[in-house]
């Protein structure tokens, strides 16, 4: 015997409060993914950022992560930029995306230097001197925020510096 069709359910907060969770836009399920919502309720989210071409990858960078990088590290990307205009016109990258794909080697090839807390500090990678703070989805970690972005100094209490010595 077939099981009813139960309710899509409805978001109970914020802007779209009474919204079924499937008729949501698609950044607003992404967003969701990294926060403490019902399990039901995610996977009808992740179900649909999984179905649209607009999220392919595994991290998205917040505005205030663009922000704080276009600030402090903008060197990095005009560098990074001039290399590539070398080779290929094709290849440049605006900022937000260059810091999507430095923040995926970040997550990938950096150093865990989180300092942990309490269970909601963020996760930190450190990545060619600039620290990553991510916050990672607890029902899948494979969905990534990148929160924000800062240089590597030494007033980082308890964590030690890599001098590359």
């Amino acid at each position: 015997m077939d099981k009813p069709n139960r309710p899509i359910p409805k978001i109970d907060v914020g802007q779209y409060e009474g919204t079924p969770i499937d008729q949501l836009p698609v950044g607003y399920c992404r967003w969701m993914l990294t926060q403490d919502f019902p399990l039901e309720w995610l996977k009808i989210a992740k179900a649909k950022v999984d179905a649209s071409p607009l999220y392919k990858g595994t991290v998205v960078a917040s505005m205030h992560a663009i922000d704080r990088f276009s600030l402090r590290f903008i060197k990095k990307w005009q560098e990074a930029q001039s290399r590539n205009l070398a080779g290929c016109r094709d290849r440049r990258e605006g900022i937000a995306t260059f810091l999507v794909k430095q923040a995926e080697k970040a997550w990938e090839e950096g150093k865990d230097v989180s300092r942990k807390r309490h269970k909601d500090d963020g996760i930190v990678m450190e990545y060619e001197g600039i620290l990553y703070v991510f916050k990672q989805s607890p029902h899948f970690p494979e969905y990534k925020d990148l929160i924000t972005v800062m240089e590597r100094t030494r007033h980082i209490p308890n964590v030690p510096v890599d001098t590359g010595t």
